[in-house]
């Protein structure tokens, strides 16, 4: 017999009924729910024949066979919720993403209970935002799950996930089971990174940039989104992007000054808001060159100290939800990012 009712070429009628009874979600329990599959109901179909026909014959082999099939379907959905409610709390793997960009996660964890990991299957995971859905798939074997996906969003900002949906149709594929787990976290989106440098139009900047323009050798840092390709030093990359370096070039005069970026948050009134987020994705470009030489930030009226790990995280945060202000950043040097263009 095919596991699959499409194959068995039914009429058209038919396969429109099954669609719809897969599209029933029954409630099992409270932030439970349980539906059916293709198969499942294919299942479900033939136990109720079975159970029918042993009652109407009483021959004890029917018995049997409706006994059998009745406790291998109690048992797929008590290990699909045994599955479900063994994953870890995984909040702490979801990275910081950029705003607009891609963001490919791979991340391998243990579950709570190994119970459940004697047989392999594949979770799938969701957080809703404001209309948004991040959907990752996680993979179960061997005591472990490896969560993959691809997260994507289109604003900047602190977002506040509420739950996590978590679904499977594991062990056999004739249920699909799914939970509603609250695991309240923050999910924090960054400006996408935008290189800079100081000719460029609309962006007034005073002070010292030789670190990010010059001819001198300086030294190594970390890759950056946006870095051209030119400058990776080749011979010490690999397949992994996150352990690619730059060659950094410079002056030798007035380096201390790289070290201190003033961010001026005001907006010239015939700006737009790209103009904005462009500027923020500029002072995020820097905090990721510059993040292993121990800077200082002034974004608007706060400071952060970013050789504290703290402090950097909290600069991130407040980068994210950054909004215009009224007045010139606080204190004084430094290298000073502004769109007023000399204007007060």
């Amino acid at each position: 017999m095919a596991y699959d009712p499409a194959d068995l070429k039914l009429p058209p009628w038919l396969l429109g009924l099954l669609d719809g009874l897969i599209l029933l979600h029954l409630p099992l329990a409270p932030h439970w729910r349980i539906a059916m599959t293709r198969p499942g109901v294919m299942f479900i179909a033939a136990l109720a024949g079975i159970w029918a026909a042993a009652f109407y014959s009483g021959n004890n082999l029917l018995y049997l066979c409706g006994a059998v099939m009745t406790v291998l379907m109690l048992a797929t959905v008590a290990q699909a919720i045994c599955l479900l409610q063994s994953l870890p709390d995984l909040q702490a793997a979801i990275p910081m993403l950029e705003a607009g960009q891609v963001t490919a996660l791979r991340h391998e964890a243990p579950v709570r209970s190994n119970a459940a990991m004697n047989i392999s299957a594949i979770v799938d995971i969701r957080w809703h935002h404001a209309g948004s859905v991040f959907a990752l798939a996680g993979r179960c074997s061997q005591r472990q799950i490896r969560l993959d996906g691809r997260l994507r969003s289109l604003h900047r900002g602190l977002f506040r996930i509420a739950a996590m949906e978590l679904s499977t149709s594991a062990p056999i594929g004739l249920f699909v089971l799914s939970c509603v787990r609250q695991s309240p976290f923050e999910m924090t989106v960054l400006p996408a990174p935008v290189p800079w440098t100081k000719t460029e139009p609309g962006l007034s900047c005073s002070g010292d940039i030789a670190l990010l323009e010059g001819d001198q050798w300086h030294d190594l840092r970390a890759y950056a989104p946006g870095d051209a390709l030119a400058r990776v030093h080749w011979r010490k990359a690999d397949g992994n992007i996150s352990n690619w370096v730059v060659k950094r070039f410079g002056s030798h005069t007035h380096r201390e000054n790289d070290t201190l970026l003033r961010v001026d948050l005001r907006q010239p009134q015939d700006a737009d808001k790209a103009a904005f987020e462009q500027l923020l994705g500029r002072v995020y470009s820097w905090l990721l060159q510059q993040k292993h030489h121990a800077p200082a930030l002034v974004l608007g009226q706060a400071t952060f100290d970013l050789v504290q790990k703290t402090h950097f995280q909290r600069a991130l945060r407040a980068l994210a939800v950054a909004e215009p202000e009224s007045v010139p950043p606080a204190g004084q040097g430094g290298l000073l990012l502004s769109l007023m263009d000399g204007r007060h």
